[in-house]
């Protein structure tokens, strides 16, 4: 049994991607019982969607696993070559209030008047 300070614990689960190899079934099941278990236990938790942590890690929803990993090093500082660590650090920044990073904007081009 995990002891846990009630007052200062958000749990952050990655929810189920959509492209899943695990099988949606067994996720389901997986994510059932922990949100069971946590709600009975009166646990507050969040389900972070997957784009969302390649966001905050990135700025892109679309990152690839290294991106995530460089991300995570770039921003933070942290060291790990394991993409599900790094995935679990990633929201364990969300819990603590970290938000995507912006996009920077394209430079506008300015327009040019024609003399006439």
């Amino acid at each position: 049994m995990v002891h846990l300070d009630r007052e200062n614990t958000l749990v952050c689960m990655e929810g189920a991607a959509f492209a899943s190899e695990f099988g949606a079934f067994k996720l389901g099941k997986l994510s059932g019982v922990l949100e069971y278990y946590l709600g009975s236990n009166n646990i507050p938790y969040c389900l972070v969607a997957p784009t969302y942590v390649k966001k905050v890690a990135t700025s892109n929803g679309a990152a690839t696993k290294d991106q995530v990993i460089a991300g995570v090093r770039y921003r933070w500082g942290y060291k790990n070559s394991n993409n599900d660590i790094n995935d679990a650090y990633v929201m364990a920044q969300i819990a603590r209030g970290a938000l995507p990073i912006p996009k920077e904007k394209p430079k506008s081009k300015k327009a040019t008047r024609s003399k006439a």
